[in-house]
């Protein structure tokens, strides 16, 4: 649809759940142990629920499943295109990542 409005907030405690394969990585926050995910990939994976949100986003709106592995896409930003945005990004946010 387009839309980028964010719903109503929703009432309730967080749910307190921690993923099991998290651990300090020697990095600033702990992280996923699982080897060969991307560093911002396994900064995000200490909450699951979370995690599962931006990864559901990331293949909405990024990689597209296995279409990320090509070099050549067919849209609207070619992939040298989105690669700068997402650096870009990355630097005005100040990620650590």
């Amino acid at each position: 649809s387009g839309d980028a409005t964010l719903g109503a907030a929703i009432d309730g405690e967080p749910q307190r759940v921690r993923a099991p394969e998290v651990g300090d990585v020697g990095a600033w926050v702990s992280q996923s142990t699982a080897a060969g995910n991307a560093n911002v990939s396994r900064s995000l994976s200490l909450v699951p629920v979370t995690n599962a949100a931006w990864i559901e986003l990331v293949q909405a709106l990024y990689s597209r499943g296995a279409e990320f592995a090509d070099l050549e896409w067919k849209r609207a930003l070619s992939r040298p295109q989105v690669e700068l945005v997402a650096a870009r990004t990355t630097a005005e946010l100040e990620c650590f990542y």
